[in-house]
């Protein structure tokens, strides 16, 4: 009876963790032509809440919208009343550039979410972003040209604002560091001509919404200095930053585990989790 008593209980546990939230896959948001698709990630009580778009690192080349770093912030978000949109984008190739589709497609998600407010149950003026290593320096730009997101021709929506209410930046590029030339490579084949205009520290306001940085001081793909030249240029200007550094954390964490899958501080998913409550409630 204690076997069966313990096992309803599991069971009971189990069917109240898949109720806080509802996933749906693979929901077009681009038009006619474009593959490129987002998944949903829903609270299931039925009632409004604010968004977060979700942009996928991969060295602008690469990545999914539904890898394990994507799923488990999405997942939490949902779990503590958000709704999550993790994207996918126009992705570089070799010898062709993704700027400015790639930025575009992320304009055109944060869009779908406000145009799609009322079947989705979204505050529609309460949306934010979160971006990871190339994820977070397309979040940024998202985040820091507001005017182009009122004026660009590339929106699937017209007179539907892609403005975003603040931005969590997870170990993304921003700057140019001279040691990093493989890094620079990569990121001019992101760019394609004038690399220089798409460096986030270039667009820092004393307006911008604000900025939440993440980054390990172990990071061997994007020096933990580009969190610290970021925060320094939105904090010079007036604008709102917040940076932490983990001790020794490597690149691609996601809310609660290294890239090894190891246990990581648990103050990244409590400030992620405020930083978002403090700004889209």
């Amino acid at each position: 009876m204690k076997r069966v008593l313990l096992a309803l209980l599991a069971l009971c546990g189990a069917m109240l963790a898949a109720a806080e939230f509802t996933a749906v896959k693979n929901v077009a948001f681009l038009g006619e032509g474009r593959t490129e698709k987002l998944d949903l990630y829903l609270p299931a009580d039925g009632k409004p809440h604010p968004a977060v778009v979700m942009i996928h690192g991969g060295s602008w080349r690469a990545g999914k919208k539904d890898a394990k770093r994507e799923i488990n912030v999405c997942t939490n978000l949902a779990k503590n009343g958000f709704v999550a949109a993790s994207i996918e984008y126009k992705l570089a190739k070799k010898g062709q550039a993704a700027y400015p589709t790639n930025l575009n497609d992320c304009r055109n998600a944060v869009r779908f979410l406000r145009a799609n407010a009322t079947k989705y149950q979204i505050h529609a003026d309460h949306i934010g972003v979160i971006g990871a290593s190339a994820g977070g320096h397309l979040a940024l730009l998202l985040a820091l040209t507001p005017q182009d997101c009122l004026t660009d021709t590339a929106s699937l929506y017209p007179g539907v604002s892609c403005q975003v209410a603040c931005c969590i930046n997870l170990y993304g590029f921003t700057t140019r560091l001279p040691e990093e030339t493989q890094l620079n490579y990569d990121f001019d084949v992101m760019a394609g001509d004038s690399p220089e205009e798409k460096l986030p520290v270039k667009l820092v306001f004393r307006d911008a919404p604000p900025v939440l940085t993440i980054h390990g001081t172990g990071d061997r793909t994007v020096n933990f200095r580009h969190a610290e030249t970021l925060d320094a240029a939105l904090k010079a200007c007036g604008a709102k930053s917040e940076m932490i550094l983990l001790p020794g954390v490597d690149h691609a964490f996601n809310m609660e585990f290294d890239r090894d899958g190891k246990p990581l501080s648990k103050v990244v998913k409590i400030a992620m989790l405020r930083f978002l409550n403090e700004n889209l409630r």
